[in-house]
């Protein structure tokens, strides 16, 4: 039940308000990087075709704006189709994010582009508070997921890897979802420890650049995700 598309479950299960539209962000070597990561995840397997025809996987990165006080949190868009290499159009800028009504108003280049159901978590890891919340010592600047090392051997391996595991399976873009991410946070302060394992949905990588992810992602995700190719379902979602 983690991890299903339906009628009834849409993949993002929190209101949505598009506030117009915003200037695209700016296509940096990190934002690239980011992109080509998210492709290398889709060709290994860890971003696979879910039951309503997009694929699975989500990012996150904070982007320094001209003349913004603070940087802007761009997250993937939701529902991206197999083999779309992300461009800068594909990213939303998520204005805000109410836990409480349980809704994010945004921005988008394109009228049809929602922001990623991960959003909630994206927000959480990569706000203007993020740092003072976890009491971190340090500030992501990148959040990236892909559905690897969730379950059976995948999970056994993580904990092999001694990497950090959620307690429960939590229906994705729902608040039990978010709690118990926030409670792994909380347990397992970054940057000592920068790539979590939500149960059911699978590993969750925070790095203070794109090419810090990649690393983390080469370290501790590459050669159990290797290993654990083939075992994902249809039905996962989290995008």
């Amino acid at each position: 039940m983690a991890e299903v598309i339906t009628e009834d479950l849409p993949r993002v299960k929190f209101a949505t308000t598009r506030q117009g539209s915003c200037s695209l962000p700016p296509d940096t070597p990190d934002l690239q990087a980011l992109a080509a990561l998210m492709a290398r995840m889709e060709a290994l397997g860890a971003a696979p075709l879910l039951a309503d025809g997009a694929v699975g996987g989500n990012c996150g990165i904070l982007v320094d704006l001209p003349g913004a006080e603070c940087p802007a949190l761009f997250v993937s868009r939701t529902g991206k189709p197999p083999g779309l290499h992300l461009s800068a159009a594909d990213f939303v800028q998520v204005v805000c994010f109410d836990k409480e009504a349980w809704a994010a108003d945004f921005r988008s280049h394109d009228p049809q582009h929602r922001p990623t159901s991960d959003t909630p978590l994206l927000q959480a890891c990569l706000s203007s508070i993020s740092q003072a919340r976890h009491h971190w010592s340090q500030q992501p600047r990148v959040a990236f997921h892909g559905h690897a090392l969730a379950e059976g051997e995948g999970l056994a391996e993580a904990r092999r890897l001694g990497l950090p595991i959620s307690e429960q399976a939590t229906l994705f873009s729902t608040p039990p979802d978010l709690q118990q991410l926030e409670d792994l946070l909380m347990a397992h302060p970054y940057p000592q420890e920068c790539c979590f394992i939500r149960r059911g949905h699978g590993f969750f990588i925070l790095a203070g650049s794109a090419a810090e992810a990649e690393a983390v992602f080469e370290d501790k995700a590459f050669t159990a995700t290797r290993a654990q190719l083939g075992m994902y379902k249809l039905d996962e979602a989290g995008m």
